[in-house]
C-alpha cells in the first residue's frame, strides 16, 4: 500500500487514483480479516458505501473547495470504517467521540504500526552461529542507510566542496536523490498508517472491551466537577429567547412587511434586506452550540427539571429556526439582486442542513438523547453530499445566465474564475453572449481601453483553459483520469473549433 500510494499520488494530479486507493484499502482489510477469521459488523457496513461515494466525488468534481471537503470526508469516514469494522456501533457514538475519533484513530495507528513492523525485523529466538551475528548487522545497516542518505544530502546541500567530494566518491548527484528520499519516506508513512489501522481494526474484533478515549473520559468527568444548576440554565435560555423573539417581531414588521414600513426608518428595502445573513447563520450555530453545552453541564435532579429544561430549550430552538428562515430570505433577496456565488450557495445549503440538525436535536432531546452525535455526523456528510450533487460551479453559471436573460447583468470575470466543472456551461453560454455588445471593465482597471465585450472576455478565458489543458501531460495518465476535467476538455475542443 505504501508503494501503491507513491505510484498513484506522487507527481500526478488527484483523480481516479484517490478512489482506487480507498477501494484497495477496503479490499486489503477484508482479505486480512478473513484470513484471521474476523467478520465485519453488519450494523456498521453502511459506512463503506458512504465512504466510496465521497471517494468517487474526488474525480467527479473539480471545484477545489469541494475536492478538499470530499478528501476530508473520505479520511474521516475511513477512520470510522476501520474503527467500527469488527466491533462497536457507530450509531451510538458520543458527541466527543465523533469529534475526536479521526485523531484518535491516527494516534492508535501510529502507535500500533511501529511495533508490528519492528517485530518483523527483530531477532528470532533460537537463532545460532554466524546467522545470529549477521542478521543484526544487516538490520543495523538497513536502518542506518536511510539516515546516512538523509544527513549526507543535507550536508551536501550546505557545502559545495563536501558535495563535490561525495559526488566523486560514489558518483551520485544528491539533487537527483532527494525525490527518491521523499518518496521513500512517504511510502514508509503510508505503510506505518495502514499497518497500524489494520491492527486496530482487527484487535477490536478480538476483544469485547470498548476502550474509552481521553476526550470521552474528560467529557464524562467535567460536568461532575463544574456543573450548572437548572435555574441558571433556564435563566440563560429564557433571556436569549426573549432577545430572539423581539428580533423576530421586527423581522415580521420590516423584512416581511415590505417597502412601506422600511421607508419610515429612512432605509431602502434593498439596504435593509441584503445584509446580515452571515451574522444570523453564526447566531444560529452558536445558539445550537450553547444549548449543547448547557445540556451537557446542567444538573437536572428531578423529572420536573428535565421536562422544563427540554421545554425551554425547545422554545429557543424554535426561535433559532425562525432566525434561519430570516437568514434564508435575506440570502435569496441578495442573490436575486447580485446573482449566485460559491460562498452564497454554500451558505444556503448550510442553512438548510443546520435547520435539519436543529430539528434532529429537538427529537433526540425528548426521545433519544444519546443519538444526537450520529445526527451531527450525518448532517455534516449530508452538507458535503448536497454540494456534490448540486455541482456548485455549473449551477452558478446556469443560474447567473438565467438572471442575465432577465436583467442583462452578468459578472463574467467571476464566472471565468470557476473550476472545470463550469466549462461545459460556459461553452454553451458563449454563443448567447456573442450577440451582446455591451462593454465591461475589468475589476483591476477602469480605463476605457480595458473595456471589452462579455464574449471577448469569456472567449479568451476558454482559449487559455484549452491551451493549459493541452500542455498538461500529467493529466493524460489513466491513473489521473478526472471526469470533470475530461468533460471540460471535450467542451473546449468543441469551442476551439468554433474559435
Amino acid at each position: 500500500m505504501g508503494f501503491l500510494a507513491v505510484i498513484l499520488f506522487i507527481g500526478r494530479p488527484l483523480g481516479l487514483s484517490w478512489f482506487i486507493f480507498i477501494t484497495t484499502l477496503a479490499a486489503v482489510l477484508i482479505a486480512i480479516a478473513r484470513k484471521v477469521s474476523i467478520r465485519a459488523a453488519r450494523r456498521n457496513l453502511w459506512l463503506w458505501p458512504v465512504l466510496f461515494f465521497f471517494a468517487a466525488m474526488v474525480f467527479l468534481r473539480a471545484n477545489e473547495l469541494l475536492t478538499f471537503l470530499n478528501m476530508m470526508a473520505s479520511l474521516c469516514l475511513l477512520a470510522f470504517a476501520y474503527f467500527y469494522y469488527a466491533a462497536g456501533s457507530a450509531v451510538h457514538i458520543s458527541l466527543s467521540g465523533v469529534l475526536s475519533l479521526p485523531l484518535r484513530m491516527l494516534g492508535q495507528s501510529l502507535r500500533a504500526g511501529a511495533p508490528l513492523i519492528m517485530a518483523e525485523i527483530a531477532p528470532q529466538k533460537g537463532s545460532h552461529g554466524r546467522r545470529h551475528e549477521l542478521l543484526p548487522l544487516l538490520r543495523g545497516g538497513a536502518l542506518a542507510l536511510p539516515l546516512l542518505a538523509i544527513f549526507a544530502f543535507l550536508l551536501a546541500s550546505a557545502d559545495l566542496v563536501f558535495s563535490t567530494y561525495l559526488k566523486r566518491l560514489i558518483g551520485i548527484d544528491f539533487a537527483s536523490v532527494s525525490p527518491i528520499i521523499g518518496r521513500t519516506l512517504f511510502a514508509g508513512l503510508v505503510t506505518l498508517l495502514v499497518t497500524g489501522a489494520t491492527a486496530v481494526a482487527l484487535r477490536r474484533g478480538q476483544s469485547d472491551a470498548e476502550e474509552e478515549s481521553l476526550l470521552e473520559a474528560i467529557a464524562q468527568q467535567l460536568p461532575r466537577r463544574h456543573s450548572l444548576g437548572a435555574i441558571e440554565s433556564w435563566t440563560i435560555i429564557l433571556s436569549l429567547s426573549g432577545l430572539f423573539f423581539a428580533f423576530m417581531l421586527l423581522q415580521f414588521t420590516y423584512l416581511f412587511g415590505g417597502q412601506a414600513n422600511i421607508g419610515r426608518e429612512g432605509f431602502t428595502y434593498a439596504e435593509y434586506a441584503r445584509r446580515g445573513f452571515f451574522e444570523l447563520v453564526l447566531v444560529a450555530s452558536l445558539s445550537l452550540a450553547l444549548i449543547l453545552v448547557l445540556n451537557w453541564i446542567t444538573r437536572r435532579e428531578s423529572k420536573r427539571q428535565i421536562k422544563w429544561f427540554n421545554t425551554f430549550s425547545s422554545l429557543l430552538i424554535g426561535l433559532v429556526l425562525l432566525l434561519l428562515v430570516t437568514a434564508f430570505w435575506r440570502m435569496r433577496l441578495y442573490e436575486q439582486a447580485y446573482g449566485y456565488t460559491e460562498l452564497r450557495l454554500i451558505v444556503l445549503v448550510f442553512e438548510c442542513w443546520l435547520a435539519i440538525l436543529l430539528l434532529w436535536f429537538l427529537w433526540t432531546l425528548w426521545r433519544k438523547p444519546d443519538q444526537f452525535a450520529i445526527g451531527l455526523m450525518l448532517a455534516a456528510l449530508g452538507f458535503v453530499a448536497t454540494l456534490n450533487l448540486l455541482n456548485p460551479d455549473a449551477l452558478i453559471v446556469r443560474h447567473n445566465m438565467r438572471r442575465y436573460h432577465e436583467t442583462g447583468d452578468l459578472d463574467i470575470h467571476y464566472l471565468a474564475r470557476l473550476s472545470a466543472d463550469a466549462v461545459p456551461d460556459l461553452v454553451d453560454a458563449y454563443p448567447v453572449l456573442a450577440t451582446d455588445e455591451q462593454l465591461v471593465h475589468a475589476p483591476w482597471c477602469r480605463e476605457d481601453e480595458c473595456a471589452r465585450t462579455l464574449a471577448e472576455i469569456l472567449g479568451d478565458n476558454l482559449q487559455a483553459r484549452y491551451e493549459r489543458m493541452q500542455d498538461d501531460r500529467r493529466r493524460q495518465n489513466p491513473l489521473a483520469y478526472h471526469q470533470a476535467r475530461s468533460r471540460a476538455i471535450q467542451s473546449l475542443l468543441r469551442f476551439h473549433g468554433q474559435w
